[in-house]
């Protein structure tokens, strides 16, 4: 903010006011220009996030969809490795396995032995575990299957929502020319409100300086007036008063009557003063009466 000399009047503060309200009116106009071509940028750059944005959530359905198939994969593929007959083969193994432990036969010579029922009994046991074991490989393949197909459906949104033809250099590098020039217009609008700010404070405070000088005026004349015995109307009366000047003061200095100046002042041959005369006629003494 910017000192006021001391040489300048009311005018002249007055009239910077003026021309920096006028700077003010045309930063706000072009404020409001900025603001404009900010919100149309905005727009596109909110259309071209909100497609941005779209295919990023298909392509992150589509990597989260395959990375849970290629690990369903994974498990099902190990399974297979250490159980490689099917889960139906499996149970046809186990059901004759349980047939040949729980059935009687009427020949007691056809019974097995004990190390051969023992050896029935693990062979049963072994053919559960690989049952439930190949049953999660099942479930796993089912999971495969489906995120598979998750994965598929994903890359076919993207193509069908996002053609390549949005993925184009030159489009690319338009879109990044708008953020960067919706980033310069608020970079601008920021400078224009910091100068509009600061023409404000001094256009208050030039004004408030030209009216203090024009009330300083205002009241020198009045008291020149008083001084030179000029009549005072209540305008007057009311800013010496609020000057805080004692009018009794002012008068005293200003009227002081004539005689007393001719009568002090100096070289000036001094009249002989005549008393004033007595009604009727002088009486003398006699002579007679002198001598008394």
């Amino acid at each position: 903010m910017s000192d006021v000399p001391a040489s300048e009047s009311a005018k002249d503060l007055i009239l910077r006011a003026n021309l920096l309200e006028d700077t003010r009116r045309s930063l706000r106009s072009e404020r409001e220009g900025l603001v404009g071509q900010a919100r149309e940028k905005r727009a596109s750059v909110s259309v071209t996030r909100e497609k941005s944005d779209s295919r990023r959530k298909h392509l992150s359905s589509f990597h989260e969809n395959k990375e849970a198939a290629d690990k369903a994969k994974k498990e099902r593929d190990s399974i297979n490795k250490s159980v490689p007959p099917p889960v139906e083969v499996l149970k046809s193994w186990a059901d004759k396995s349980l047939a040949k432990l729980t059935g009687m036969s009427n020949d007691l010579t056809a019974m097995p032995t004990l190390a051969r029922e023992i050896r029935e009994f693990s062979l049963f046991f072994e053919l559960i575990s690989a049952i439930s074991v190949k049953e999660k490989g099942e479930d796993a393949h089912s999971r495969y299957v489906k995120y598979n197909k998750l994965k598929i459906e994903a890359i076919e949104k993207l193509d069908s929502d996002h053609p390549k033809e949005e993925l184009d250099d030159e489009k690319n590098a338009q879109r990044s020319s708008e953020f960067k020039e919706v980033r310069k217009i608020s970079k601008r609008i920021d400078k224009i409100d910091k100068e509009l700010d600061k023409i404000s404070k001094e256009v208050k405070m030039l004004r408030k300086q030209a009216k203090k000088l024009e009330s300083e005026s205002k009241v020198s004349d009045a008291m020149e007036r008083v001084m030179s015995g000029s009549s005072l109307d209540a305008t007057d009366v009311a800013l010496i008063l609020e000057r805080g000047v004692d009018l009794g003061s002012l008068s005293d200095t200003g009227g002081e009557p004539a005689g007393k100046f001719e009568k002090d002042s100096p070289g000036k041959t001094k009249k002989r003063r005549i008393s004033p005369m007595r009604r009727g006629a002088r009486k003398t003494r006699l002579r007679h009466e002198r001598g008394r």
